[in-house]
């Protein structure tokens, strides 16, 4: 949520933007109009990446203002089907892959995972994996102009506590930042030890370190929107890339600065948009020397696939490299 008294105007999170060219006068004058609930240009413009939430020194979290400002004016507009869509996640029936008794619980959201096979071979032999509609942690309603709200927090956190686990693996990283962070800030007490997919994956690999074996890559990262919120677990993919001999390379477009895959975009039918900014963003991996674009979010996967292969970037998600290194056969997977 927006912390108004952490907020010293410094208009930084509009001015360090990647999608604007707000100057410094231009950016505190649409601070000011945010602040006072104003309708300002920002509303109807931002991409709903949150990076100025971490772009934000002071902890004010000024896209939590940019979003509210979004429902209470209603823009940008959304189209009835994007709407209803994102209606239809909260009703995918649920399914539940159950494991051994103390195997790890992954939670895939309602979306479950876009790449067929993905979530089989030894990193996940022995896990429960849970998907549907009751794992659905809202927190993507962001994307269309809307706030997550308490009452839905507190029935996603309440449907994962009645698996009766201490802990919970998430594959997604809004869903991750919901259990993580947001349902605190709205009062909803979370029962179980949260742990992001990187962190599971990590821990697997030094426990079985001795399968694995170097593949002598270069990627790209392609950084979920979602891990703005918890960026303090980023360090997991460097300690991953490590261990499966993976180089990360260092382009602009990385970290701070990582762009958005476009997808909130093609949710307001902006497709000339997305193309553009999928582009720039894989030029910029090629001209660093990456020869794969590695993707943690399926929705980013869904997004960028084409495009990469079109511009000969081999995407690849980031569990089909570790599957890859511990030695198992990924040939059937197409990313």
């Amino acid at each position: 949520m927006f912390e108004r008294k952490n907020c010293d105007l410094c208009g930084d999170c509009l001015v360090s933007c990647q999608y604007h060219q707000y100057g410094r006068t231009e950016a505190l004058e649409e601070m000011g109009r945010l602040i006072r609930g104003e309708k300002a240009e920002i509303l109807s413009t931002c991409v709903t990446c949150s990076a100025c939430n971490e772009f934000c020194k002071t902890k004010a979290n000024p896209f939590d203002l940019i979003n509210l400002g979004q429902e209470k004016h209603g823009v940008p507009p959304v189209p009835e089907k994007t709407a209803r869509e994102y209606d239809n996640l909260t009703k995918v029936a649920d399914e539940i892959r159950t494991g051994e008794k103390n195997g790890p619980v992954i939670s895939l959201c309602s979306l479950g995972d876009f790449v067929p096979r993905l979530f089989e071979g030894q990193l996940f032999d022995r896990a429960t994996l849970v998907k549907g509609g009751s794992y659905f942690c809202y927190l993507g309603l962001i994307h269309i102009g809307q706030t997550l709200k308490r009452e839905d927090v507190a029935r996603f956190v309440g449907n994962l506590s009645r698996l009766g686990r201490e802990e919970i693996v998430f594959y997604h990283d809004e869903c991750y930042a919901v259990a993580r962070m947001k349902a605190a800030e709205l009062g909803v007490d979370v029962p179980f030890r949260p742990i992001h997919i990187h962190e599971y994956i990590y821990n697997y690999l030094v426990a079985h370190r001795e399968k694995i074996r170097k593949l002598g890559r270069r990627a790209a990262v392609q950084r979920p929107c979602g891990a703005r919120y918890t960026p303090e677990k980023d360090e997991y993919v460097d300690l991953i890339f490590e261990l499966i001999g993976v180089e990360r390379v260092n382009r602009e477009y990385d970290g701070l600065n990582a762009l958005c895959c476009g997808t909130p975009l093609y949710y307001r039918e902006t497709l000339e948009n997305i193309e553009q900014l999928q582009n720039k963003n894989i030029a910029d991996a090629k001209a660093h020397g990456a020869d794969v674009m590695a993707f943690s979010c399926p929705i980013c996967i869904m997004n960028m696939r084409r495009m990469c292969l079109r511009q000969q970037l081999e995407p690849a998600s980031l569990i089909r490299l570790c599957r890859e290194a511990l030695g198992e056969d990924v040939s059937r997977f197409t990313i």
